[in-house]
Protein backbone atom coordinates (compact mmCIF):
# COMPACT_ATOMS: atom_id res chain seq x y z
CA UNK A 1 0.00 0.00 0.00
CA UNK A 2 1.32 3.73 -0.44
CA UNK A 3 0.91 6.29 2.63
CA UNK A 4 -0.47 9.06 0.48
CA UNK A 5 1.00 11.66 2.42
CA UNK A 6 4.62 10.89 2.53
CA UNK A 7 4.49 8.49 -0.77
CA UNK A 8 5.68 5.41 0.67
CA UNK A 9 5.36 2.69 -0.01
CA UNK A 10 4.54 -0.44 2.78
CA UNK A 11 3.92 -4.12 2.56
CA UNK A 12 0.09 -4.66 3.53
CA UNK A 13 1.32 -7.46 6.81
CA UNK A 14 4.17 -8.15 8.21
CA UNK A 15 3.95 -11.78 7.43
CA UNK A 16 4.51 -10.62 3.36
CA UNK A 17 7.49 -8.83 4.38
CA UNK A 18 8.87 -12.38 5.93
CA UNK A 19 7.89 -14.55 3.62
CA UNK A 20 9.70 -12.11 0.76
CA UNK A 21 12.59 -12.20 2.81
CA UNK A 22 13.50 -15.84 2.40
CA UNK A 23 16.22 -16.34 0.48
CA UNK A 24 15.44 -17.82 -2.80
CA UNK A 25 12.60 -16.47 -3.51
CA UNK A 26 13.44 -13.61 -6.30
CA UNK A 27 16.63 -14.52 -7.67
CA UNK A 28 18.78 -11.82 -9.33
CA UNK A 29 16.71 -9.26 -7.42
CA UNK A 30 19.61 -7.33 -5.94
CA UNK A 31 21.61 -7.76 -9.79
CA UNK A 32 18.18 -6.12 -11.19
CA UNK A 33 17.69 -3.61 -8.36
CA UNK A 34 21.81 -2.65 -8.68
CA UNK A 35 21.53 -2.04 -12.47
CA UNK A 36 18.32 -0.44 -12.19
CA UNK A 37 19.70 1.94 -9.78
CA UNK A 38 23.14 2.61 -11.39
CA UNK A 39 21.77 2.74 -15.10
CA UNK A 40 19.05 5.99 -13.49
CA UNK A 41 22.05 7.23 -11.93
CA UNK A 42 24.24 7.59 -15.35
CA UNK A 43 20.65 8.45 -16.88
CA UNK A 44 21.71 12.41 -18.81
CA UNK A 45 19.18 14.04 -17.52
CA UNK A 46 20.05 13.06 -13.66
CA UNK A 47 23.93 13.21 -14.45
CA UNK A 48 22.87 16.98 -15.71
CA UNK A 49 21.44 18.06 -12.35
CA UNK A 50 23.81 20.41 -10.24
CA UNK A 51 25.53 18.56 -7.52
CA UNK A 52 24.85 21.17 -5.24
CA UNK A 53 21.29 21.98 -5.97
CA UNK A 54 19.64 19.16 -3.26
CA UNK A 55 16.40 21.30 -1.69
CA UNK A 56 14.14 19.12 -3.18
CA UNK A 57 15.86 16.00 -3.34
CA UNK A 58 12.37 14.94 -1.54
CA UNK A 59 10.55 15.16 -4.76
CA UNK A 60 12.81 13.01 -6.09
CA UNK A 61 12.24 9.29 -3.75
CA UNK A 62 14.52 7.43 -6.56
CA UNK A 63 17.68 9.26 -6.53
CA UNK A 64 17.38 8.95 -2.84
CA UNK A 65 16.86 5.58 -3.14
CA UNK A 66 19.11 5.03 -5.66
CA UNK A 67 21.82 7.20 -4.05
CA UNK A 68 22.01 5.12 -0.67
CA UNK A 69 21.02 1.49 -1.58
CA UNK A 70 23.11 0.58 -5.40
CA UNK A 71 26.08 -0.20 -2.99
CA UNK A 72 24.35 -2.32 -0.68
CA UNK A 73 22.66 -4.24 -3.68
CA UNK A 74 25.76 -4.02 -5.81
CA UNK A 75 27.78 -5.78 -2.24
CA UNK A 76 25.28 -8.50 -2.23
CA UNK A 77 24.84 -9.56 -6.16
CA UNK A 78 27.97 -8.32 -8.09
CA UNK A 79 28.60 -8.75 -12.15
CA UNK A 80 30.08 -7.21 -15.19
CA UNK A 81 27.71 -5.47 -16.26
CA UNK A 82 26.77 -4.23 -13.17
CA UNK A 83 30.77 -3.34 -12.27
CA UNK A 84 30.73 -1.11 -15.76
CA UNK A 85 27.80 1.04 -14.63
CA UNK A 86 29.25 1.40 -11.43
CA UNK A 87 32.69 2.68 -12.66
CA UNK A 88 30.41 4.74 -15.47
CA UNK A 89 28.85 6.54 -12.05
CA UNK A 90 32.59 6.23 -9.94
CA UNK A 91 34.60 7.82 -12.60
CA UNK A 92 32.69 11.53 -12.18
CA UNK A 93 31.35 10.75 -8.40
CA UNK A 94 32.77 13.79 -6.95
CA UNK A 95 30.81 16.41 -9.17
CA UNK A 96 27.37 14.29 -9.50
CA UNK A 97 23.92 14.70 -6.75
CA UNK A 98 23.96 11.40 -5.85
CA UNK A 99 27.29 12.02 -3.69
CA UNK A 100 25.72 14.95 -1.97
CA UNK A 101 22.48 12.96 -1.76
CA UNK A 102 23.99 9.69 -0.31
CA UNK A 103 26.14 12.68 2.37
CA UNK A 104 22.95 13.90 3.55
CA UNK A 105 21.15 11.24 3.98
CA UNK A 106 24.35 9.21 6.06
CA UNK A 107 24.36 11.92 8.05
CA UNK A 108 21.10 13.69 8.10
CA UNK A 109 22.13 17.39 7.01
CA UNK A 110 22.39 19.43 4.06
CA UNK A 111 26.11 19.32 2.45
CA UNK A 112 24.69 21.07 -0.33
CA UNK A 113 27.30 24.08 0.67
CA UNK A 114 30.31 22.00 1.47
CA UNK A 115 32.74 20.90 -1.13
CA UNK A 116 31.15 18.27 -1.65
CA UNK A 117 33.65 17.56 -5.17
CA UNK A 118 36.17 15.95 -2.40
CA UNK A 119 33.83 13.01 -2.05
CA UNK A 120 35.11 10.71 -4.96
CA UNK A 121 33.84 7.60 -6.28
CA UNK A 122 37.34 5.88 -4.25
CA UNK A 123 35.33 6.99 -1.37
CA UNK A 124 31.44 6.09 -2.09
CA UNK A 125 33.02 2.69 -3.49
CA UNK A 126 34.91 2.18 0.12
CA UNK A 127 31.97 2.83 1.98
CA UNK A 128 29.90 0.33 0.44
CA UNK A 129 32.52 -1.92 0.86
CA UNK A 130 32.50 -3.06 -2.93
CA UNK A 131 36.39 -4.21 -2.48
CA UNK A 132 36.52 -5.04 -6.36
CA UNK A 133 35.26 -1.72 -7.15
CA UNK A 134 37.85 -0.14 -4.58
CA UNK A 135 40.87 -2.60 -6.25
CA UNK A 136 39.96 -1.35 -9.83
CA UNK A 137 39.98 2.26 -9.22
CA UNK A 138 42.96 2.63 -7.17
CA UNK A 139 44.52 0.09 -10.36
CA UNK A 140 42.93 1.96 -13.46
CA UNK A 141 42.07 5.60 -12.28
CA UNK A 142 45.67 5.61 -9.75
CA UNK A 143 42.91 7.07 -6.55
CA UNK A 144 44.49 8.58 -4.12
CA UNK A 145 43.72 6.15 -0.57
CA UNK A 146 44.72 8.73 1.40
CA UNK A 147 43.05 11.58 0.05
CA UNK A 148 40.54 13.11 2.50
CA UNK A 149 36.65 13.81 1.90
CA UNK A 150 35.03 16.98 2.76
CA UNK A 151 34.56 15.76 6.04
CA UNK A 152 38.11 14.78 6.10
CA UNK A 153 37.72 10.98 5.85
CA UNK A 154 39.88 8.73 3.74
CA UNK A 155 38.71 6.07 1.94
CA UNK A 156 39.71 3.65 5.38
CA UNK A 157 38.11 5.63 7.78
CA UNK A 158 34.79 5.51 5.32
CA UNK A 159 35.18 1.55 5.61
CA UNK A 160 36.34 1.26 8.84
CA UNK A 161 33.14 3.59 9.78
CA UNK A 162 30.29 0.86 8.04
CA UNK A 163 32.65 -2.26 9.53
CA UNK A 164 33.87 -3.58 6.52
CA UNK A 165 37.35 -5.32 7.18
CA UNK A 166 37.99 -5.96 2.73
CA UNK A 167 38.79 -2.68 1.42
Amino acid sequence: MVDGETSTVRLVHFTLQEYLSRSGIFPGAHKALKQACLTYLNYGQVKGLPANNVSNLGDMPLLEYSSLYWGGHAKIELSDQGNSLAFELLNRYDNHISATSLLNQIHRCNFSQLTHHLFTGLHCASYFGIDEVVASLIETKGCDINRRDCLGFTTLMWAASRGIKEC
